[in-house]
């Protein structure tokens, strides 16, 4: 049996005694409390009989500040305080009074479908248009983007910080690129390269330059300062998740296996340790190249198969130092979830996995792992690897 420390005014928050945090709203009392115990006993008997479909977290984010936590569903995202794990906000367009949620209300795509735009704002695909931003604080919807063309979805998003620029990847291969000034976004163009569904975006650490993958496609690289194509890497393509390395100039790509493509200038590739290590060169002009390393952790990249979750694939996180990635790999029996060092290629830990899980991301101080699980969220030391279940109801 659970116990846990009650708190005035909430359902209760605190640690069960099988180590798991559980964070609730904290306006919810009384009757509203049992009628949530209820809804979850009924949700769990629910996904007991129905194997085929995951309601879980597809999406986490850590704001900058580390102060909040944003995961994702196909329904809505919940806001949580990182000091007590409270939920602060549930951000949804599904109506409470029990009509027929409208498709167009719900959020599209997996993994990075949300990014914090700073500490105050954070915005989601979907809800409502093909983009939609929200006021972390109030919890209140403060913009909703439509596209040029309603077949228009988005699928995914991708913030930079130092430039303002927010872009939406699409369903058909299109980006829509926005510029943040002041309290509004205005649209900048959009971006064409891809032809099917834009899987993920990464923008660099000075925000001039942004990749993106899109289903069975090469890896893009966009000038984002002059809005066009700067670079195809070859031999990228079933390339389904991007992350970039600290600072510094290195882009992960992970597909069927995981590469490492450094942006260096031909001198700079002369001066390899080893020059058997250069990959194949990107197809761009001037004098910047591309260079591929493979990294450990090959294996299997698909979607879970048998229809157990067509979203949620291989997807990988880095440390904000740069020295750890790591690999969720979901698989038709069992999950690996492995801790790579970078700069040693070596798998340095295997996480427990007992729960299917569709995204991953690090505190800001990189003290934290975050995953997204089927209806739950696991919180690492990585330190000590520990592993903390956060429940929210």
């Amino acid at each position: 049996m659970k116990t846990e420390e009650k708190l005035p005014g909430s359902c209760g928050h605190g640690f069960d005694t099988d180590n798991s945090i559980i964070a609730r709203p904290g306006n919810q009392t009384g009757k509203r409390c049992l009628a949530g115990v209820l809804l979850i006993v009924l949700q769990t008997m629910l996904a007991a009989c129905t194997t085929h479909y995951i309601a879980g977290y597809s999406s986490v984010e850590f704001s900058a500040d580390g102060q909040h936590i944003a995961a994702g569903t196909s329904q809505s995202v919940v806001i949580l305080n990182t000091d007590t794990y409270v939920t602060e906000q549930v951000l949804t367009m599904i109506p409470a009074n029990g009509k027929k949620k409208k498709k167009k209300d719900t959020r599209y795509g997996n993994g990075d479908t949300l990014v914090f735009m700073g500490n105050e704002r954070l915005a989601s695909t979907g809800f409502g248009g093909l983009v939609s931003i929200w006021d972390v604080y109030t919890g209140e919807l403060q913009a909703t983007i439509a596209a040029d063309n309603e077949a228009r979805i988005g699928v995914s998003v991708a913030w930079s910080e130092t430039s303002g620029l927010l872009t939406v990847g699409t369903r058909n291969g299109e980006i829509y690129v926005y510029e943040l000034d002041g309290d509004d976004l205005f649209p900048l163009g959009k971006l064409r390269g891809h032809r099917s569904m834009v899987l993920d975006m990464v923008f660099g650490s000075r925000g001039r330059y942004m990749a993106s993958t899109a289903q069975s496609e090469s890896v893009l690289v966009w000038d984002m300062e002059a809005m066009k194509l700067f670079a195809q890497i070859k031999g990228s393509n079933g390339t389904i998740d991007l992350e970039l390395v600290g600072d510094s100039n290195t882009l992960i790509a992970v597909g069927t296996d995981i590469k490492r493509w450094d942006f260096m200038t031909q001198e700079d590739a002369g001066k390899l340790r080893d020059p058997s290590m250069a990959g194949q060169q990107a197809m761009m002009t001037g004098t910047v190249l591309l260079y591929a390393y493979s990294l450990v952790s090959v294996g299997y990249a698909g979607p879970v198969p048998g229809g157990v979750s067509a979203s949620c694939r291989r997807t990988i996180a880095v440390s904000p130092d740069g020295s750890l990635l790591v690999d969720l790999q979901p698989g038709p029996f069992k999950e690996k979830i492995s801790v790579i060092d970078i700069e040693n290629d070596k798998i340095i830990q295997q996480l427990e996995s007992n729960n299917l899980s569709c995204d991953a991301a690090f505190s800001p101080d990189g003290q934290q792992l975050l995953i997204a699980a089927n209806n739950t969220m696991y919180i690492y030391d990585t330190k000590t690897w520990r592993r903390t279940e956060i429940v929210t109801w």
